[in-house]
């Protein structure tokens, strides 16, 4: 039963024009939720047995291998099942309230622990073997290193959505469906111009997908195929690539960018999301008085 709510849901989401890899997400969210159903013998979702689930994400997911689940992964997973269940209550009519609506979420107000250095992205990337598929997957990291875009967004870039003029990417439909414009980095296009003359053509003319990255079957990439690529690029099949966006945040802010221009890279609706970056660097007040504090750099 619900495999097929899901699935119905999925349907309709599409049908609202989300894009492929939101819906990707989704799907992978919400596969958290069936399978800890499967586990438990559970048929029917309600109230308590969601209670259940968002303790077992919260407490209990490490004791089975998930060591990787943290706090934003454990909101995105959560807000997913609320989001489930409030259109199996409103449009079709499953429960008469919403059974996850007091489930709460945490809040992510820490960075993981294993993102990379500029060194270590720098040394990744250099190491990668220019065949084919390498092309492909160092024009990701670049991009994805050099925007600092989300991995749903990247997968969501049709060929179109670069500017091959003015180096940059139009980033449609991202979080909070808003569209914003990012620049891209020299290094970033130039692997980007190498991938779209030489590897992309190959396999686009295979399906005429119009997506900017492919898989070697010339189909859009699965978020599942982003994460599987890094970790066998890095080494490290652990890590996931929204740690490449939080590195190029922090590169960013220690080579002296201002927050807003950071908040607006990042598409961060409130600037509060972006100020989580500034914990991670010291900071001398001291110095910082001197330098701005209008009092200490009046000139007497």
């Amino acid at each position: 039963m619900i495999h097929e709510w899901i699935r119905e849901y999925l349907d309709y989401q599409k049908t609202l024009g989300r894009p492929q890899g939101s819906l990707e997400a989704d799907k992978y969210s919400l596969k958290h939720l069936t399978n800890y159903m499967i586990q438990n013998n559970e048929v029917y979702v309600t109230k308590s047995l969601l209670m259940d689930f968002a303790k077992f994400l919260f407490y209990d997911y490490k004791k089975v291998g998930g060591a990787l689940l943290g706090p934003a992964s454990v909101k995105r997973i959560l807000l997913t099942v609320r989001a489930l269940c409030r259109w199996l209550t409103d449009q079709k009519g499953h429960f008469l309230s919403n059974p996850a609506q007091r489930i709460k979420t945490p809040r992510p107000d820490r960075l993981p622990r294993d993102i990379p250095t500029d060194r270590e992205i720098q040394h990744t990337i250099e190491s990668i073997d220019l065949t084919y598929m390498g092309i492909r997957n160092k024009a990701i990291l670049e991009v994805l290193y050099s925007t600092a875009v989300r991995a749903a967004e990247l997968l969501n870039l049709d060929i179109y959505d670069v500017d091959f003029t003015e180096k940059r990417l139009s980033v449609r439909q991202g979080k909070g469906q808003k569209d914003r414009v990012v620049p891209i980095g020299q290094k970033a296009f130039d692997a980007l111009k190498i991938y779209t003359d030489y590897f992309r053509p190959r396999y686009a003319k295979k399906t005429k997908e119009k997506a900017l990255f492919l898989s070697h079957q010339g189909r859009r990439m699965s978020y599942q195929m982003l994460c599987y690529m890094i970790g066998k690029v890095r080494g490290d099949t652990k890590i996931r690539p929204h740690v490449i966006r939080h590195a190029a945040a922090i590169g960013m802010l220690k080579n002296g960018a201002d927050i807003r221009y950071i908040q607006q890279m990042l598409g961060h609706q409130s600037l509060e999301s972006t100020q989580i970056y500034t914990r991670l660097l010291p900071v001398d007040l001291k110095d910082t008085l001197k330098k701005y504090h209008p009092r200490e750099s009046e000139k007497l």
